[in-house]
């Protein structure tokens, strides 16, 4: 039996079950109104993260109630890597504002820190093990959320810089990529996931790779567009030779960022190429195509994050296609042998 969750003494606290989904998107839905993050959460996404493989709400969940119910602040662990022997927890929490002056925000990221070093205690005891690596995305112009994660002694690893395009300026419609010589572009589908998977593992080899069933559950969350979806292949000489995969663009659609930002957009969530394939236009081409799904589609623009510590790489692909740079999120770590 797991005990009574204990956070701070303000709320009522429990832990976080289905029952819970509603109160907390509304929840995270006002949040998000008065904070106008670079990407707000939907019910869908909460619902997906909630339900994704390995997540246990019993332990990793919490949410704050008043005293006639209703809930004030929520937070949640949500895991990826374990089978791949890079194990992450993901931070996610809200607080309502009318509540923030009471330092609870703190509070639940000090509860989901300890938590999840005390579940990786119980299912990884014995050592030498991998180091766990816990941490959450806050928006660069969020000085509070940002605060709250340095007094729990996470740090500012990585900034990312959203890049974003407007199709009233730029026409990418009837322009097809032409591919380089040698290679091919094909719309994704679901015959190329395994073979898609592989190659992402190989080119983020040492910082983002995910078990197969992570990668099978991003395409089916609420988000996923896998038919805005491309993917870059050998060009064989016979027809006997099959196919390989030499890069991807996987898209996705934050349909609650729409109205805010006062226009629709798709998203190029994951981007990659072999590198032996890199230096040859396949990454443009990529993106290209991805570009002009999205304006097929009716879609106003498309958005990206770029890693600023790549000024030299990706940064300057998106500058030549018209993209520009808008909001910043930092991404915050914390490791835990």
């Amino acid at each position: 039996m797991i005990a009574q969750p204990i956070v701070e003494p303000t709320l009522e606290w429990a832990s976080l079950t289905m029952d819970d989904l509603v109160d907390i998107a509304e929840l995270c839905e006002a949040c998000d109104y008065i904070d106008d993050p670079a990407q707000r959460i939907t019910f869908e996404e909460i619902a997906a993260q909630l339900s994704a493989p390995g997540a246990d709400l019993a332990r990793h969940g919490v949410v704050g109630r008043d005293r006639v119910g209703t809930a004030l602040a929520v937070g949640w662990l949500h895991g990826r890597g374990f089978s791949e022997g890079r194990p992450r927890m993901w931070l996610e929490w809200r607080v309502h504002p009318a509540m923030r002056h009471r330092q609870i925000g703190g509070a639940v990221v000090a509860w989901l820190r300890d938590r999840g070093r005390q579940w990786y205690d119980e299912v990884a005891p014995d050592r030498p093990r991998p180091p766990l690596w816990m941490g959450c995305y806050a928006d660069q112009k969020l000085g509070l959320r940002r605060h709250q994660l340095e007094r729990n002694d996470f740090v500012g690893e990585h900034i990312y810089r959203d890049m974003h395009v407007h199709f009233g300026d730029h026409d990418f419609a009837d322009t097809p990529p032409t591919p380089p010589a040698g290679t091919r572009l094909v719309p994704f589908a679901p015959e190329w996931s395994p073979a898609v998977w592989q190659a992402h593992n190989q080119v983020f080899e040492s910082s983002q790779k995910v078990a197969l069933v992570e990668w099978e559950h991003s395409l089916v969350v609420a988000t996923a567009r896998p038919q805005w979806s491309w993917v870059a292949l050998t060009a064989p000489d016979t027809t006997d030779e099959p196919p390989t995969v030499l890069g991807y663009a996987m898209s996705s659609a934050y349909e609650a960022d729409w109205e805010p930002m006062g226009s629709s957009e798709g998203w190029i969530d994951r981007l990659g190429v072999l590198e032996q394939a890199r230096g040859r236009g396949i990454g443009q081409a990529l993106v290209l195509a991805c570009l002009s799904s999205y304006q097929r589609a009716g879609l106003e623009g498309a958005g990206v994050g770029v890693d600023s510590d790549n000024p030299a790489g990706a940064e300057r692909l998106f500058e030549r296609l018209g993209f520009v740079q808008a909001d910043a999120v930092v991404l915050y770590g914390q490791r835990f042998a």
